[in-house]
């Protein structure tokens, strides 16, 4: 009994120890996200800024919109500030995804394969955003 528990110890410390850390410069890029009704862009500047593009299905011309963001590396998240919820959490269209969301979105960031793949956000929702460059 005692080896199974100092095993299932060292594997909850090598498995928590495994989240893959990102320099914030590693982060600075494009990713995007396909729905069953448009995509998604949102491309992360190196001056903390961002730009989000919403392209829906049948619009005449994408939803455009920027603020700021910022990386915790405690926690392997980004805070988007004021994004356009785009979805509702059922793979349909928010209905009000022109209109800001007041606060924060917040993404945890992870690679495609623990520690290989491209870099990707938001994956708990069933549409990753994913790095493109």
């Amino acid at each position: 009994m005692k080896h199974l528990l100092a095993s299932a110890a060292i594997l909850t410390l090598t498995f928590n120890g495994c989240r893959p850390q990102f320099d914030v410069h590693d982060l600075v890029g494009t990713y995007a996200a396909e729905y069953p009704f448009g995509r998604e862009a949102i491309s992360l500047q190196s001056d903390g800024t961002y730009r989000q593009e919403v392209v829906v299905s049948g619009s005449p011309k994408p939803a455009i919109h920027t603020g700021s963001w910022k990386y915790d590396q405690g926690s392997g998240r980004v805070t988007l500030d004021g994004c356009l919820v785009v979805s509702n959490g059922f793979g349909e269209l928010n209905k009000d995804y022109l209109t800001p969301r007041s606060g924060l979105c917040v993404f945890p960031i992870e690679r495609s394969y623990v520690w290989a793949g491209k870099i990707r956000f938001g994956s708990g929702a069933g549409h990753p955003h994913i790095r493109q460059n």
